[in-house]
């Protein structure tokens, strides 16, 4: 919408992804391209440029500054070697460049972050990238980036994820939705090294907690923030 809607009803004016208002197939009905998407999840707005994790195309697509006309293809694209791939990882294993359906995206203008769901991590940029498989600077919640176990393979701590889902950055702080260990986790500074533990834990009472409960300090699978 080229401005926010003030009544019901109100036509968008730009559609991402397909060549028209009406159509609805993955990927337009063919293979991965840098004007296609296979189920998008997660979106922001930054320095100009929009931001979107195409989660079943594994990837995250870049547009240098928002789009006009409908159909516009994105300008970058990560977690792969080009704009016609789309497998898992890349087809191979996990690494800096490699994403598994990444579903949240945030951006404070200058780094990029992606929570990289089905690989159980957070990927870094400290610079938002301007060419196609820019390789991630720093992960969170796996010791490296060939990781990729739920909590590392073993138990709930304050460096681990299962499915993370949900990014937000605010005033330097980062959030994570933590989805199926249940909290949310709070890191005081955007991390600078690889598996940074958080500061702050919520819906759980300690870092090594992943119930689901209901109450008023307690979460069952956030995925926003």
């Amino acid at each position: 919408y080229n401005s926010i809607p003030s009544g019901n009803g109100v036509a968008a004016d730009v559609v991402l992804g397909q060549a028209d208002m009406t159509s609805t197939s993955g990927n337009r009905g063919a293979g991965a391209a840098a004007n296609t998407m296979n189920r998008p999840r997660g979106m922001a707005i930054a320095a100009g440029k929009l931001f979107v994790t195409d989660a079943n195309n594994n990837r995250v697509l870049i547009w240098n500054s928002l789009p006009t006309v409908t159909g516009q293809a994105a300008d970058v694209v990560l977690g792969q070697l080009d704009f016609s791939g789309a497998s898992t990882n890349q087809g191979g294993g996990t690494s800096s460049t490699t994403l598994y359906q990444p579903v949240a995206v945030a951006s404070d203008g200058v780094k990029l972050l992606v929570a990289d769901r089905q690989n159980h991590r957070v990927l870094i940029w400290d610079n938002i990238p301007t060419v196609n498989d820019k390789a991630a600077d720093w992960v969170i919640g796996q010791t490296n980036f060939s990781g990729n176990l739920p909590d590392q393979g073993s138990s709930t701590v304050a460096n681990t994820f299962d499915n993370p889902s949900g990014l937000f950055l605010i005033n330097g702080k980062l959030l994570v939705a933590d989805q199926e260990d249940d909290r949310v986790l709070l890191f005081n500074s955007v991390p600078t090294a690889n598996n940074v533990s958080a500061d702050i834990v919520l819906g759980q009472p300690t870092m090594s907690r992943n119930s689901s409960a209901l109450g008023q300090n307690r979460l069952s699978t956030p995925q926003h923030i």
